[in-house]
């Protein structure tokens, strides 16, 4: 008892859950590394510690793929054997690390540095600024921290990671380098929907594709044609963004 579900892959085989060190769910678990992600295999039975460590901490899951080999989670502990990510970042204790559980190893990738990495399952729909793309290659988050060297004045920028080049790159950031005047954000999901444009909508939205393909909404003028100061829709692809909206218009979501 006390497990707190997570996640589940799209065929309902493979089930990602937490639970406290104290339930000494599996010989890996290690006695006071706090809350452990765990995932369960019901073809095989086999129940899995993906954090054993003496300070796992883990706050939640951020998305799994489609297959769930690809998972995407949140802990306040150092895991064993972690490197500096490409810009020279460590995970630290207490922060809020980003990790990406694959093949058998977690693999640090940045400190989101506040719970938009992870769920709030007491608010739920609202704060999931995360997305996953379905075949778990791809993860975009946002942070307002300057991961990537870019100054974003306070602002949320969206990021991205490409699990397979174990690359952080930022997708909403002004190519000129010019910093920003808004946020840039993934629409989270409201149950209670009001309508298309207002942006709530009822489920997480597919913003991250397999190919990892961006698409983001701000009221920044990232481009110089963006001169309308209202929210506009734009594409990050192959290292390059593209505004999709009119700019011309009163708004786009």
């Amino acid at each position: 008892g006390g497990g707190s579900f997570m996640w589940a892959s799209a065929d309902g085989s493979k089930v990602f859950f937490t639970d406290g060190d104290s339930a000494g769910l599996t010989g890996s678990t290690v006695s006071g590394s706090g809350e452990n992600l765990y995932e369960y295999d019901l073809n095989t039975g086999h129940l899995t510690d993906l954090s054993p460590d003496g300070e796992a901490g883990v706050l939640g899951v951020s998305g799994v793929s489609e297959s769930g080999e690809y998972v995407y989670f949140v802990a306040e502990g150092v895991l064993t054997g972690q490197e500096a990510n490409g810009y020279g970042e460590e995970a630290k204790t207490g922060g809020y690390n980003l990790y990406v559980y694959h093949e058998g190893k977690a693999r640090f990738i940045a400190n989101t540095g506040s719970e938009e990495g992870n769920i709030d399952f007491a608010n739920r729909y609202e704060r999931h600024r995360v997305r996953v793309s379905p075949n778990g290659g791809f993860i975009g988050f946002e942070s307002m921290r300057s991961l990537t060297g870019y100054d974003n004045s306070g602002f949320n920028e969206i990021f991205l990671y490409d699990a397979a080049q174990n690359k952080l790159s930022c997708a909403s950031c002004d190519p000129s380098g010019a910093p920003p005047t808004a946020s840039s954000t993934f629409f989270g999901a409201e149950i209670d929907a009001i309508g298309p444009n207002d942006g709530t909508v009822g489920y997480l939205q597919r913003n991250v594709l397999d190919d990892g393909r961006v698409f983001f909404s701000t009221y920044n003028g990232a481009l110089p044609n963006d001169t309308n100061e209202s929210s506009d829709v734009y594409e990050y692809e192959d290292g390059q963004l593209h505004l999709i909206s009119n700019p011309a218009s009163d708004g786009s979501y």
